[in-house]
């Protein structure tokens, strides 16, 4: 058995507490939590009013900062002054968010701009930050494709080397090969 209070396998069922009758399944447990987080999520997307002007503004915003992301992908200052501008604006969205809560009957029908910022954060920052991965990791994929032409270079230039060396002088290329 496993410690009081603490998860034990039955079999290949997982219980939470002491696994008696009264035990929850951990299948279950997740079920549910992703059940509560699926209402929780359409009943904020049904909460919104997406055809206004400018939500639809910020949503092409942020598609045409998807699109130039992977557009300039191999152009690595491009890349650059992108990343830090999307960070740049995912630092300033408190501070948008505070102008927003201010202003907000002026371009919108409801207060989306909420004290503590959630709004700000899954419209707006998750968004941008989503956009960074994307952009990290065609970096990360650049870096790796480079690495390996650099070291394929590499090889093919030793090749060369010790066939020049090879031609030349006979066994002097295999004692500098085994000094290396």
């Amino acid at each position: 058995g496993g410690p009081e209070g603490g998860v034990r396998g039955v079999g290949t069922s997982y219980y939470f507490g002491d696994g008696g009758i009264n035990g929850t399944k951990i299948t279950q447990v997740v079920r549910t939590e992703f059940e509560s987080f699926y209402d929780s999520v359409m009943g904020f997307v049904s909460a919104v009013h997406w055809s206004e002007p400018w939500i639809i503004a910020l949503l092409s915003f942020h598609f045409i900062l998807l699109v130039a992301a992977v557009a300039t992908r191999n152009r690595s200052e491009v890349q650059m002054g992108l990343f830090v501008f999307l960070l740049g604006c995912v630092y300033l969205a408190e501070t948008l968010n505070g102008l927003g809560a201010k202003h907000w009957k002026s371009f919108s029908t409801q207060n989306y701009f909420d004290s503590k910022g959630l709004w700000m954060s899954c419209v707006f920052s998750l968004p941008l930050l989503l956009i960074a991965i994307v952009m990290l990791v065609q970096s990360l994929f650049n870096a790796s494709n480079l690495l390996v032409k650099v070291k394929r270079q590499q090889l093919q230039s030793q090749v060369r080397q010790a066939r020049r060396e090879g031609g030349s002088g006979g066994g002097e290329a295999q004692d500098n090969k085994k000094e290396k």
